[in-house]
């Protein structure tokens, strides 16, 4: 449960970087 746990919790913030980075790109 915590390997899950910190899997997704690094795809959620993985997420968030891209968006944060693709976000002003498009914008």
């Amino acid at each position: 449960l915590w390997i899950r746990a910190m899997g997704c919790s690094m795809l959620v913030s993985m997420a968030s970087l891209i968006c944060l980075i693709l976000l002003p790109i498009f914008f």
